[in-house]
């Protein structure tokens, strides 16, 4: 009798068990999904970013192999645009709370601060991704308040190009490129040649990445690592007086070295300009029109070599949660995973194949890769993190105010003899002690 209620019971048990089952599965219907459909919902994301040119198409190239490949059901709906029309669009897009979920920009700044990118710390357990592959201090420019805002994307340092034909004109070492910043002004003084058309070259007035660099490897310094203002710091004011006389020097050396950066990179493809300072990019602009052409980094100064570089990153944007975050974590999962990428390989990203156009490695294993280090130019350009020095932290917030209220100013009132260049300076210094006042 016993065993008989036992069994009862049991058939009863299971009976429950099914019926719950079943009205569980009734509900899901009801709501139009399965447990397994949740996690594979199909989804869409937006992305918008301003990568036109042939970087542009290896950023559709990629976006459309992870449409086609990925297992998670995701579609990237990617709009690119003018940087110019990308700024406008964006600012309504913001404003009416209808933003893309992804975006291209500097992890570290407005957007991070004012919550229009969010924090994604949770990458790391949501994704397959090693942080132990990425590059330290690159990836520490993505955080702001101790929290992640975006997964490195590209690296743009500054590096020095030389025309070997215009070396050779001038009876320089077409394979010498100036070590220091005294031999630039030298050399650039030995090309310039009014009467054929030629300049010396160097750098654009006003070009603060590169003059920014010449003052810290001078001693110098512009802004610490814990926003300190150096301009007139004791320990840097002899560094930054030093490279700005020089700078001065450089620009009173013919009306060529006031000409812009467009203007420098047409001579310079045309055999017209013997140097010029600028990203690796521009290293396949040389490659298309046959320059011969040289590659370094920066010149040293008293303090040595000091390569500056900002990272982009890929950010995720505000409103974005749920499904849609999830199908963000998978996208910069593929194009950050570099070691086991579940759609192009092991040993294969878009990030791979995003320094192959000659950008800089921010993953060690790229930067370590066989192949790529098999290129003498990747050698010289993927050895500057060692350089790694730039004038302003990546997590300072006020890079604008920095840039073309502070330094700017600075630069055309030496360069068109407004002031002297101690004048200068310290009025360039006392400008950035406000802008640090009031981010405090």
């Amino acid at each position: 009798m016993k065993k008989g209620w036992i069994l009862f019971l049991i058939i009863m048990i299971l009976v429950g068990t099914a019926a719950c089952g079943e009205q569980k599965e009734k509900n899901d219907e009801a709501l139009g999904k399965s447990n397994m459909d949740v996690a594979k919902e199909p989804v869409t994301i937006r992305f918008w970013n301003g990568w036109t040119g042939k970087d542009g198409e290896l950023l559709k190239e990629m976006v459309a192999l992870y449409n086609e490949k990925n297992e998670d059901n995701v579609t990237v709906e990617m709009d690119i645009m003018e940087f110019s029309i990308l700024e406008e669009k964006m600012n309504m897009a913001i404003a009416s709370s209808t933003n893309p979920e992804m975006h291209i920009g500097s992890a570290v700044g407005d957007y991070a601060k004012d919550g229009v990118y969010i924090p994604i710390d949770s990458i790391w357990d949501a994704t397959d991704l090693e942080k132990e592959d990425f590059d330290e201090e690159i990836l520490k420019n993505n955080y702001y308040q101790g929290k992640l805002y975006g997964m490195p994307f590209q690296i743009s340092p500054t590096y020095l190009f030389w025309n070997k034909d215009v070396f050779r004109k001038a009876g320089l070492d077409p394979e010498k490129p100036p070590e220091t910043w005294e031999e630039l002004v030298e050399f650039s003084d030995k090309i310039e040649d009014p009467a054929q058309n030629i300049v010396g070259g160097g750098f654009y007035y006003g070009n603060h990445n590169t003059i920014g660099s010449m003052m810290v490897s001078m001693g110098g310094g512009v802004i610490s690592s814990d926003n300190k203002n150096l301009l007139t710091d004791p320990e840097c004011i002899e560094g930054n007086l030093k490279a700005l006389e020089l700078y001065k020097k450089y620009v009173d050396g013919g009306e060529t070295r006031r000409y812009s950066d467009a203007d420098y990179q047409n001579m310079f493809l045309a055999n017209t300009c013997g140097m010029l300072t600028s990203g690796s990019w521009f290293a396949s602009s040389c490659e298309e029109n046959g320059v011969d052409y040289g590659l370094s980094l920066l010149p040293a100064g008293d303090k040595g070599i000091s390569m500056c570089g900002w990272p982009l990153s890929i950010c995720i944007m505000k409103n974005t949660e749920g499904r849609k975050l999830e199908a963000c974590y998978s996208f910069l999962e593929f194009w950050n995973d570099n070691l086991h990428n579940k759609i192009m390989g092991d040993g294969m990203s878009p990030a791979y194949k995003w320094t192959e156009l000659g950008y800089q490695p921010y993953l060690k294993s790229v930067a370590r890769d066989e192949k790529l280090n098999e290129n003498p130019m990747f050698s010289i350009t993927s050895s500057y993190t060692e350089y790694y020095d730039p004038y302003y932290p990546g997590t300072f917030l006020e890079s604008t105010a920095l840039c073309y209220d502070a330094l700017l100013p600075m630069f055309e009132n030496i360069t068109f003899d407004e002031m002297s260049v101690e004048e200068a300076l310290r009025e360039c210094s006392d400008h950035m002690d406000k802008v640090l006042e009031n981010m405090k």
